[in-house]
């Protein structure tokens, strides 16, 4: 077991440079909200946030947008994507707000409407979006569960792991839960489960495997960050689990500061974190129960331009079983100037760690 500190100086640096973060946020918001008849939530989960990063974590003050009132229904069979999306749309139009949903579990799938199949179920085209879940009032956890399904030629929702397409180069596909292709700003992600039902399977072939649908898949990310401009992303009080691809993913967007903050990420044939400029704290990647591992917990690839990574008061474990280590706790490969800074955290259960 390692645990690691840097110095206080690392830590000064790492919470100054996080609340720059949280203060760009606050006065990009003001202008939105100055002129938005602001609804409220029943609830507001900014007080489980650890206190040092209440700041960070804090909700902001948008108009809400029920997902039941445009149709609904958690805890439904059926497909719910189209009623999400709509809710999205509308905070969207609105110039930003908060697609509240209410505890319950949702199903979602993409449409055989979609441009792609195996495309990202949610895709934010617009600035200043939360989307969020209820969580319990004694424990902070989540009650509100999205969990995503294979969509099928024929239009039928299909496991994810026992259903996939086979794609172009041998590779296989399923699709993302939210993706974020263009340059937007302000986006957050709050006490919610998002279950990508396929999971660890101990195969890590890059593209994964036709025959078996095991494998890294490229296509299959919690969340995925496609262009370099999109600004200041917070995932807080999240679990996330059981994909065949990285969990959260801007590999291709090597500027987008993302916070990570009180979150799990757990259960995938992939990276948990890959991207660059984190700050991550207060999260565990992988542990000790039974197919909770990953690839790698955290992997940076700075290949463009420098990037500076902090995780603080974090558990990394990829390997769930002490006899049986795979994979790296951190990984990271950088140009002149990166730099990968670990803080009062504990990596266990670990193969390798490389830099």
């Amino acid at each position: 077991m390692w645990l690691l500190r840097h110095s206080p100086r690392h830590s000064i640096f790492a919470r100054r440079n996080a609340a720059r973060r949280a203060s760009t946020r606050s006065h990009r918001l003001e202008a939105l909200e100055s002129r938005t008849l602001l609804s409220s939530l029943p609830f507001d989960d900014s007080g489980l946030a650890p206190p040092s990063l209440a700041a960070q974590c804090a909700l902001p003050n948008l108009p809400v947008f029920n997902v039941e009132s445009y149709g609904a229904v958690p805890n439904s069979a059926a497909n719910q994507t189209p009623s999400i999306r709509a809710a999205l749309s509308a905070a969207e139009a609105a110039g930003g707000g908060i697609v509240y949903l209410p505890a319950g579990t949702y199903n979602v799938a993409n449409l055989t409407t979609d441009a792609s199949i195996t495309g990202s179920i949610f895709t934010i085209t617009g600035s200043n979006i939360v989307f969020i879940g209820d969580h319990n009032a004694s424990t902070g956890a989540s009650e509100t569960f999205l969990d995503g399904w294979c969509m099928s030629s024929s239009g039928q929702m299909k496991n994810p792991t026992t259903f996939w397409y086979d794609i172009s180069g041998g590779q296989i596909g399923r699709f993302s839960m939210f993706g974020m292709p263009d340059a937007v700003s302000n986006v957050q992600f709050r006490s919610l489960v998002v279950n990508g039902q396929a999971g660890w399977t101990g195969n890590y072939t890059v593209g994964g495997v036709q025959s078996s649908g095991d494998g890294w898949d490229l296509t299959n990310k919690c969340i995925m960050i496609g262009n370099a401009e999109v600004d200041d992303v917070l995932v807080f009080n999240c679990s996330i689990e059981n994909w065949r691809g990285e969990e959260i993913y801007a590999g291709g967007a090597d500027q987008t500061p993302i916070d990570i903050i009180k979150d799990t990420l757990a259960s995938s044939d992939a990276d948990g974190v890959s991207a660059g400029n984190v700050f991550l704290a207060y999260t565990t990647i992988g542990g000790t129960t039974a197919g909770s591992d990953l690839c790698n917990g955290v992997e940076d690839f700075a290949l463009s331009a420098p990037e500076q990574t902090t995780i603080e008061d974090c558990a990394i474990e990829v390997s769930s079983n002490p006899n049986d280590l795979h994979g790296n706790g951190v990984a990271i490969l950088g140009q002149p100037g990166t730099s990968f800074t670990i803080t009062n955290s504990v990596l266990d259960n670990n193969y390798q760690r490389s830099a």
